[in-house]
Protein backbone atom coordinates (compact mmCIF):
# COMPACT_ATOMS: atom_id res chain seq x y z
CA UNK A 1 0.00 0.00 0.00
CA UNK A 2 1.70 3.29 -1.37
CA UNK A 3 2.15 5.79 1.72
CA UNK A 4 0.21 8.90 2.03
CA UNK A 5 2.32 11.39 3.40
CA UNK A 6 -0.96 13.85 3.75
CA UNK A 7 0.37 15.30 7.06
CA UNK A 8 3.70 16.85 6.42
CA UNK A 9 2.07 18.32 3.60
CA UNK A 10 -0.85 19.68 5.01
CA UNK A 11 0.68 21.26 7.97
CA UNK A 12 3.03 22.79 6.22
CA UNK A 13 0.76 24.75 4.03
CA UNK A 14 -0.67 26.24 6.99
CA UNK A 15 2.31 27.72 7.77
CA UNK A 16 1.34 31.49 6.44
CA UNK A 17 4.19 33.79 5.24
CA UNK A 18 3.97 37.19 6.95
CA UNK A 19 4.67 40.35 5.11
CA UNK A 20 7.86 42.22 6.41
CA UNK A 21 6.97 45.80 7.07
CA UNK A 22 9.27 48.57 5.33
CA UNK A 23 10.27 51.12 8.02
CA UNK A 24 8.30 53.99 8.05
CA UNK A 25 9.59 57.09 5.43
CA UNK A 26 9.84 60.45 6.95
CA UNK A 27 8.50 63.80 5.33
CA UNK A 28 11.87 64.91 4.65
CA UNK A 29 13.32 61.67 3.55
CA UNK A 30 10.87 61.34 0.29
CA UNK A 31 10.84 64.93 -0.10
CA UNK A 32 11.46 66.34 -3.50
CA UNK A 33 13.67 69.12 -2.04
CA UNK A 34 15.98 66.56 -1.19
CA UNK A 35 17.76 66.76 -4.42
CA UNK A 36 17.61 70.30 -4.89
CA UNK A 37 18.96 70.93 -1.00
CA UNK A 38 21.03 68.14 -0.05
CA UNK A 39 21.52 66.49 -3.61
CA UNK A 40 20.37 63.28 -2.71
CA UNK A 41 17.78 61.59 -4.63
CA UNK A 42 14.87 61.34 -2.12
CA UNK A 43 14.04 57.85 -0.67
CA UNK A 44 11.85 56.26 -3.17
CA UNK A 45 14.01 56.34 -5.45
CA UNK A 46 17.03 55.18 -4.03
CA UNK A 47 17.56 51.24 -5.48
CA UNK A 48 19.82 50.23 -2.36
CA UNK A 49 17.24 50.84 0.42
CA UNK A 50 14.21 49.01 -1.79
CA UNK A 51 12.50 46.63 0.54
CA UNK A 52 11.34 43.29 -1.50
CA UNK A 53 7.89 42.24 -0.42
CA UNK A 54 7.03 38.78 -1.06
CA UNK A 55 3.71 37.32 -2.49
CA UNK A 56 0.79 37.25 -0.50
CA UNK A 57 0.30 34.49 1.94
CA UNK A 58 -1.07 31.85 0.30
CA UNK A 59 -4.58 30.03 1.16
CA UNK A 60 -3.88 26.68 2.58
CA UNK A 61 -6.37 25.18 -0.08
CA UNK A 62 -3.85 26.25 -2.88
CA UNK A 63 -0.84 25.12 -1.11
CA UNK A 64 -2.84 21.35 -0.80
CA UNK A 65 -0.58 19.36 -2.91
CA UNK A 66 0.40 16.05 -1.18
CA UNK A 67 3.52 13.91 -2.54
CA UNK A 68 1.24 10.27 -3.85
CA UNK A 69 2.93 7.19 -5.65
CA UNK A 70 1.68 4.59 -7.03
CA UNK A 71 -1.88 2.95 -8.88
CA UNK A 72 -3.69 5.57 -6.45
CA UNK A 73 -1.91 8.32 -7.78
CA UNK A 74 -5.16 9.63 -9.80
CA UNK A 75 -8.03 8.77 -7.45
CA UNK A 76 -6.12 10.06 -4.57
CA UNK A 77 -5.89 13.51 -7.04
CA UNK A 78 -9.37 13.70 -7.89
CA UNK A 79 -9.94 13.59 -3.68
CA UNK A 80 -7.52 16.29 -2.95
CA UNK A 81 -9.05 18.60 -5.46
CA UNK A 82 -12.54 17.95 -3.97
CA UNK A 83 -10.89 18.53 -0.26
CA UNK A 84 -9.23 21.72 -1.79
CA UNK A 85 -12.31 23.03 -3.08
CA UNK A 86 -13.86 22.46 0.48
CA UNK A 87 -11.53 24.48 2.33
CA UNK A 88 -12.00 27.09 -0.30
CA UNK A 89 -15.47 27.40 0.90
CA UNK A 90 -14.32 27.72 4.41
CA UNK A 91 -14.12 31.55 4.81
CA UNK A 92 -12.49 31.26 8.23
CA UNK A 93 -8.85 30.31 8.18
CA UNK A 94 -8.08 29.04 11.43
CA UNK A 95 -11.50 26.43 11.10
CA UNK A 96 -10.16 25.81 7.67
CA UNK A 97 -6.60 24.72 8.92
CA UNK A 98 -8.14 22.85 11.49
CA UNK A 99 -10.06 20.68 9.23
CA UNK A 100 -7.13 20.15 6.39
CA UNK A 101 -5.12 18.62 9.70
CA UNK A 102 -8.19 16.38 10.64
CA UNK A 103 -8.84 15.35 6.62
CA UNK A 104 -5.20 13.70 6.72
CA UNK A 105 -5.67 12.17 9.85
CA UNK A 106 -8.79 10.45 7.97
CA UNK A 107 -6.91 10.11 4.88
CA UNK A 108 -4.19 8.14 6.71
CA UNK A 109 -6.56 5.00 6.74
CA UNK A 110 -10.18 6.22 5.62
CA UNK A 111 -11.56 2.68 6.61
CA UNK A 112 -10.37 3.37 10.19
CA UNK A 113 -13.22 5.49 11.17
CA UNK A 114 -17.23 5.76 10.06
CA UNK A 115 -16.76 10.02 9.33
CA UNK A 116 -13.31 8.29 6.52
CA UNK A 117 -15.51 5.88 5.15
CA UNK A 118 -18.37 8.16 4.06
CA UNK A 119 -15.75 10.98 3.08
CA UNK A 120 -14.36 8.20 0.78
CA UNK A 121 -17.49 7.54 -0.64
CA UNK A 122 -18.88 11.04 -1.51
CA UNK A 123 -15.33 12.45 -2.63
CA UNK A 124 -16.24 10.03 -5.88
CA UNK A 125 -19.50 10.67 -6.34
CA UNK A 126 -21.54 13.79 -8.65
CA UNK A 127 -21.69 16.90 -6.51
CA UNK A 128 -18.55 15.56 -4.37
CA UNK A 129 -17.55 18.97 -3.21
CA UNK A 130 -20.95 20.83 -1.71
CA UNK A 131 -21.80 17.19 -0.17
CA UNK A 132 -18.26 17.11 1.53
CA UNK A 133 -18.57 20.58 2.66
CA UNK A 134 -21.86 19.86 4.08
CA UNK A 135 -20.68 16.58 5.72
CA UNK A 136 -17.85 18.58 7.53
CA UNK A 137 -19.46 21.53 8.95
CA UNK A 138 -22.10 18.89 10.39
CA UNK A 139 -19.11 16.72 12.11
CA UNK A 140 -17.40 19.67 13.43
CA UNK A 141 -20.35 21.79 14.29
CA UNK A 142 -20.00 22.09 17.95
CA UNK A 143 -16.16 22.21 18.04
CA UNK A 144 -14.16 25.10 18.48
CA UNK A 145 -11.28 25.46 15.68
CA UNK A 146 -8.96 25.56 18.89
CA UNK A 147 -10.04 22.22 20.12
CA UNK A 148 -9.58 20.47 16.81
CA UNK A 149 -6.42 21.97 16.14
CA UNK A 150 -4.93 20.40 20.03
CA UNK A 151 -6.44 17.21 19.00
CA UNK A 152 -5.52 16.85 15.41
CA UNK A 153 -1.74 17.99 16.68
CA UNK A 154 -1.79 14.71 19.42
CA UNK A 155 -2.92 12.54 16.59
CA UNK A 156 -0.20 14.16 14.17
CA UNK A 157 2.27 13.26 16.79
CA UNK A 158 1.23 9.90 17.56
CA UNK A 159 1.08 8.89 14.03
CA UNK A 160 4.36 10.23 12.97
CA UNK A 161 6.12 7.73 16.12
CA UNK A 162 3.95 4.81 14.97
CA UNK A 163 5.67 5.02 11.18
CA UNK A 164 9.14 5.54 12.95
CA UNK A 165 9.01 3.41 15.38
CA UNK A 166 6.44 0.27 14.28
CA UNK A 167 6.63 0.55 10.20
CA UNK A 168 4.79 -2.55 10.15
CA UNK A 169 1.63 -1.56 12.68
CA UNK A 170 -1.33 0.46 11.03
CA UNK A 171 -1.16 3.86 12.97
CA UNK A 172 -5.00 3.85 12.28
CA UNK A 173 -7.57 2.60 13.99
CA UNK A 174 -5.44 2.93 17.30
CA UNK A 175 -3.99 -0.31 19.06
CA UNK A 176 -3.72 -0.40 22.54
CA UNK A 177 -0.24 -1.95 22.74
CA UNK A 178 1.41 0.17 20.06
CA UNK A 179 -0.41 3.15 22.17
CA UNK A 180 1.11 1.61 25.50
CA UNK A 181 4.46 1.87 23.66
CA UNK A 182 3.88 5.11 22.66
CA UNK A 183 3.06 6.37 26.22
CA UNK A 184 6.03 4.68 27.83
CA UNK A 185 8.23 6.07 24.98
CA UNK A 186 6.97 9.76 26.39
CA UNK A 187 7.96 9.05 29.60
CA UNK A 188 10.97 7.54 28.92
CA UNK A 189 11.96 10.57 26.79
CA UNK A 190 10.55 13.09 29.58
CA UNK A 191 8.37 14.42 27.27
CA UNK A 192 5.91 17.22 28.13
CA UNK A 193 3.96 16.32 31.24
CA UNK A 194 0.39 16.56 29.52
CA UNK A 195 0.85 14.88 26.05
CA UNK A 196 0.26 11.55 27.33
CA UNK A 197 -3.11 12.61 28.55
CA UNK A 198 -3.35 14.85 26.08
CA UNK A 199 -3.10 11.97 23.25
CA UNK A 200 -5.87 9.50 25.35
CA UNK A 201 -8.45 12.92 24.75
CA UNK A 202 -7.50 13.13 21.48
CA UNK A 203 -8.57 9.48 20.85
CA UNK A 204 -11.42 9.40 22.58
CA UNK A 205 -12.55 12.49 20.22
CA UNK A 206 -11.56 10.69 17.67
CA UNK A 207 -14.33 7.61 18.85
CA UNK A 208 -16.57 9.90 20.22
CA UNK A 209 -17.37 12.54 17.91
CA UNK A 210 -15.27 11.15 14.67
CA UNK A 211 -16.59 7.77 15.26
CA UNK A 212 -12.88 5.93 14.64
CA UNK A 213 -12.86 2.29 14.55
CA UNK A 214 -11.52 1.51 18.57
CA UNK A 215 -10.94 -2.54 18.53
CA UNK A 216 -9.13 -2.81 21.52
CA UNK A 217 -11.19 -0.39 23.83
CA UNK A 218 -8.05 2.08 24.32
CA UNK A 219 -9.75 4.32 26.37
CA UNK A 220 -10.69 1.94 28.60
CA UNK A 221 -6.73 0.24 29.23
CA UNK A 222 -6.06 0.27 32.79
CA UNK A 223 -2.19 0.53 31.90
CA UNK A 224 -2.52 3.40 29.60
CA UNK A 225 -4.71 5.94 31.60
CA UNK A 226 -2.14 4.72 34.38
CA UNK A 227 0.90 5.77 32.67
CA UNK A 228 -0.61 9.27 30.97
CA UNK A 229 -1.58 9.66 35.18
CA UNK A 230 1.32 9.15 36.03
CA UNK A 231 3.27 11.42 33.87
CA UNK A 232 0.22 13.94 34.51
CA UNK A 233 1.56 14.54 38.08
CA UNK A 234 4.78 15.32 36.95
CA UNK A 235 3.11 18.65 36.00
CA UNK A 236 4.02 21.79 38.04
CA UNK A 237 1.75 23.10 40.35
CA UNK A 238 0.77 26.40 39.42
CA UNK A 239 1.38 29.47 41.55
CA UNK A 240 -0.84 32.36 41.61
CA UNK A 241 -0.21 35.39 43.60
CA UNK A 242 -2.53 36.08 46.69
CA UNK A 243 -5.43 38.10 45.94
CA UNK A 244 -5.69 41.79 46.91
CA UNK A 245 -6.89 42.50 50.43
CA UNK A 246 -9.92 45.80 50.50
CA UNK A 247 -7.43 48.41 51.65
CA UNK A 248 -5.13 47.68 48.34
CA UNK A 249 -7.81 47.46 46.30
CA UNK A 250 -9.47 50.81 47.96
CA UNK A 251 -6.26 52.16 47.51
CA UNK A 252 -5.78 51.14 44.02
CA UNK A 253 -8.85 52.88 43.02
CA UNK A 254 -7.96 56.17 44.71
CA UNK A 255 -4.42 56.06 43.09
CA UNK A 256 -6.02 55.17 39.60
CA UNK A 257 -8.95 58.26 39.90
CA UNK A 258 -5.93 60.71 41.27
CA UNK A 259 -4.29 59.64 38.09
CA UNK A 260 -6.04 58.79 35.53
Amino acid sequence: MAELDMERCLDSASLQVSRPKAPMAMPWETSALMRSVMGVAPRGQLEHLKVAVPAPPVRMAKAFRPLLAGKEVVQATKKRKVLAAVLERTKDDSRADALAKWMARFMVNPDASQVGRQLNTISEGEGAEEKTYIMLEDVFARKAAATMKIRASAMLMYVAWVRKEMPDVEPLPARESAVYQYLTSLKEAKAPATRASSFLQAWAFCVHVLAFDDPDQVEKSVRCKGSAHLQFLRKRKLHRKDALTMLQLAVLELVAVAHP
